[in-house]
């Protein structure tokens, strides 16, 4: 074997198994990783848990006032139907979905982080998971 195969042997090898770190992340990182380096995309995961729409039930429209004009007995028919919440379903979905989805069911999906300190944005960070 020449002597001039060896580095450049080596060198390839070694650049196969090095980790490439953008931005503070890494190809192949857990979520556990993305999140502790994200702590605002932490924040929004522990407020979609925490604020999940709540169905309100019969008993809980009898218990309410209701200020928007609506009789009381449209609510009853909407809790006894099972499509009356105290937050729009619609818009947690909208905004939680993917977070939940990626983050506790293991999903695909793109999380766009828009960094602190760059408040006129600069390139978003991006997780993957193509499982």
């Amino acid at each position: 074997m020449k002597l001039w195969f060896a580095p450049l042997l080596c060198y390839f090898v070694c650049s196969c198994f090095a980790q490439v770190t953008i931005k503070g992340h890494h190809i192949g990182e857990t979520a556990g990783d993305f999140l502790k380096a994200e702590p605002g995309i932490q924040a929004m995961l522990a407020d979609c848990h925490a604020n999940k729409p709540h169905q309100i039930s019969v008993g809980e429209v009898n218990q309410r006032k209701f200020p928007n004009g609506r009789a009381k007995k449209e609510y009853v028919e909407l809790a006894r139907a099972g499509r009356l919440f105290d937050k729009s379903p619609e818009q947690y979905e909208a905004k939680c979905k993917t977070l939940l989805r990626i983050f506790d069911d293991n999903g695909g999906g793109v999380v766009r982080v828009q960094p602190a300190d760059f408040p006129l944005g600069t390139p978003s960070r991006v997780l993957k998971n193509l499982d």
